[in-house]
């Protein structure tokens, strides 16, 4: 029988790394991001700004397309839309082995900006859920790293009441406030927070209120081998022979100075000081404001990740 698993975060987290990871499994099919708008997969599924909420209010609109997302067989309508029909079908095609169909391919789903659908994913469509949480000081820092926070604000609240009482509840279930802001910044900084703690909320309330799986990034760098063995098992799932050799690997780590990693073989520490010595400068972020700013977040994940001990 095969496994659906959706795997989520914020961004810079990790997510893409972990859904290959988990790819990397045989008789599995790796699918990038399809509630992201910017994502060829969004055309089988058309959200139409990130951090979509989809729950009860809305989910008629989307449950036959992501019906056939899941069965590979993605509704992909439009005659413009025909060379990347075509192109999905064709990437389909070449991830289904000798032998097997595409109703028997687990399907990975990674996807941080579907993170607010993820209720909806595993209740309605039982989906196994990978919550990846990583410290939002090295979130932040990616995020200015890639010039990415030119282009951040926290408008995808300002859009979706619904998904607002959604995350007011949270809040108020797990005795937090202030992580949820309307306000549009100037400072770049500020409105990264702004931006990412909601996810952050969504993460804790998951992994505290839901039960879900928690992967904390900074242990599975540090501990490959313990944390992915322990992962493709509750999950059911068989590793595939390239990741677990490269698991297995002696004095070698993984390279957590680039999140998106086209290999899964671990790199020498020499190597990773070479590769971070060739990336942009360190961003100048004051890490008192993000500690400030996630402090309430800090607590209630303080019996489930190693952040600022």
């Amino acid at each position: 029988m095969s496994v659906n698993v959706f795997v989520t975060g914020t961004i810079r987290s990790g997510t893409t790394f972990v859904g290959k990871a988990l790819a990397s499994a045989r008789d599995s099919i790796y699918i990038h991001e399809p509630f992201n708008p910017d994502s060829p997969w969004n055309s089988a599924i058309p959200t139409p700004i990130s951090h979509f909420y989809i729950s009860g209010h809305n989910a008629l609109l989307y449950r036959a397309r992501l019906g056939a997302l899941l069965k590979l067989q993605p509704d992909i309508r439009g005659q413009w839309l025909e060379s990347v029909r075509q192109e999905r079908n064709d990437f389909i095609e070449k991830s289904i082995p000798d032998g097997s169909t595409r109703e028997s391919l687990n399907k990975i789903i990674k996807d941080p900006l579907g993170i607010f659908c993820t209720e909806w994913l595993v209740q309605r469509w039982d989906l196994k859920p990978v919550l990846v949480v990583r410290d939002p000081r090295e979130v932040i820092k990616s995020i200015f790293r890639m010039s990415w926070h030119k282009n951040l604000q926290p408008h995808y609240l300002l859009t979706q009441p619904q998904l607002r009482r959604r995350l007011f509840a949270m809040e108020e279930q797990l005795g937090l406030s202030n992580c949820i802001s309307l306000d549009i910044s100037d400072d770049n900084l500020t409105a990264i927070i702004r931006v990412i703690k909601p996810s952050y909320l969504a993460l804790l309330y998951f992994a505290t209120v839901s039960g879900f799986r928690l992967l904390c990034y900074e242990r599975s760098t540090l501990n490959p081998e313990i944390e992915f063995n322990r992962l493709f098992q509750d999950l059911d799932l068989p590793m595939g022979d390239e990741f677990k050799n490269s698991l297995s690997e002696k004095n070698n780590t993984f390279d957590t100075a680039k999140s998106h990693q086209n290999t899964f073989a671990p790199v020498s520490v020499e190597r990773i000081k070479l590769l971070r010595n060739e990336m942009p400068d360190e961003p100048a972020v004051d890490n008192s404001v993000i500690v400030d700013a996630f402090a309430d977040i800090r607590l209630g994940f303080a019996d489930l990740v190693d952040w600022w001990d």
